[in-house]
């Protein structure tokens, strides 16, 4: 991945939109409405057909930013998820872009400074103020182009789709001399991307996750319909970010929970154990085994991975790495 240029923010006046709920399709409050989803299956790694819309029981908070045709922010709307993320705006006839954010809890995704994220465009990526993913956040990303006309109501679908990569680490002690201490054990994550980026790198459609391209004016998809979706680009060159979890105790086995922006193919995530100030084991380049393992980061919709190792002596072994397809837990655990 080329790295990415931060573009210098135009200052513009931008309006808080706000959506009008109840109305009739023909209601003349509003010109577009949008559906904000999520169907696993849609991965193509589900069982069955089903294509329900799950976005519910995975975000609590959505924040929606309107983008004109010349890619000048129109206008941002916060939804609180109160059983379904719908927005009906009433925008000029024109041609916009839609981005939204959205997380499983009840606080703001994109902070105070979301209305400085005043332009959008292929050749300048903005990329300041990073949507930083919080200790048990699930983040998710919705993009999407469309047109407004006089007349009927615009009805816009935008699938949201995994910004985030679950990493769960599970460490044996094979010699319980070494493991006497219970207590005050973490493991560190360094090298990691420290936000995720308004343009999408990569479209879904059909379970086939692949290159997203732009160009001047914003990129159209000819491949797009209503069940395909996009993943954001991913900045692994500015300020790389370290995660720090405390490791759980049982039956002389530590494990852990990293949830972090996703990760691209160039990623280096270095894991390392801790006991307070004393080191446990050696750096762990995880880039060598998504390699091995021949896991192409940036193909993969959903980024959840299981690994586990051993310490035996001196030793630390790899017992297994494991992507994690649990497409039926919604929700759950997180």
């Amino acid at each position: 991945m080329k790295i990415l240029k931060a573009m210098f923010l135009m200052i513009c006046p931008v309006w808080i939109l706000s959506s009008c709920e109840g109305k009739e399709p023909g209601d003349s409050s509003y010109n577009l409405r949008i559906v904000y989803r999520y169907s696993p299956q849609d991965a193509g790694g589900g069982s069955g057909t089903d294509q329900s819309n799950v976005l519910g029981s995975y975000v609590k908070s959505l924040e929606e930013y309107v983008y004109d045709a010349n890619g000048r922010l129109y206008g941002i709307t916060r939804k609180i998820n109160e059983g379904q993320l719908v927005s009906e705006l009433k925008l000029p006839p024109g041609r916009y872009t839609v981005v939204a954010w959205g997380n499983n809890n009840n606080n703001s995704v994109g902070g105070s400074a979301a209305l400085e994220r005043a332009y959008i465009a292929p050749s300048n990526v903005h990329a300041l103020d990073p949507f930083v993913i919080n200790k048990g956040d699930l983040l998710f990303y919705g993009y999407k182009t469309c047109e407004v006309r006089e007349g009927a109501p615009t009805h816009l679908y935008v699938n949201m789709e995994p910004a985030y990569c679950d990493l769960t680490v599970t460490l044996q002690f094979g010699n319980a001399a070494r493991a006497a201490a219970t207590s005050d054990y973490y493991f560190m994550l360094t090298g990691m991307p420290s936000h995720s980026i308004f343009l999408p790198g990569y479209a879904v459609n059909n379970g086939e996750v692949i290159p997203y391209g732009h160009k001047d004016p914003l990129y159209d998809d000819p491949n797009d319909n209503d069940r395909t979706g996009y993943l954001p680009l991913v900045n692994d060159y500015t300020s790389p970010i370290s995660y720090r979890h405390d490791a759980v105790w049982s039956e002389n086995t530590l494990s852990t929970q990293f949830l972090t922006h996703r990760l691209s193919s160039d990623t280096h995530p270095v894991l390392s154990l801790w006991n307070g100030t004393q080191r446990i084991m050696k750096d762990i380049d995880l880039y060598t085994f998504f390699q091995a393992m021949s896991i192409q980061l940036d193909a993969q919709r959903e980024q959840k991975y299981s690994l586990g190792l051993e310490i035996v002596g001196n030793q630390v072994n790899v017992r297994n790495m494991s992507r994690r397809l649990d497409w039926d837990d919604a929700g759950g655990g997180w």
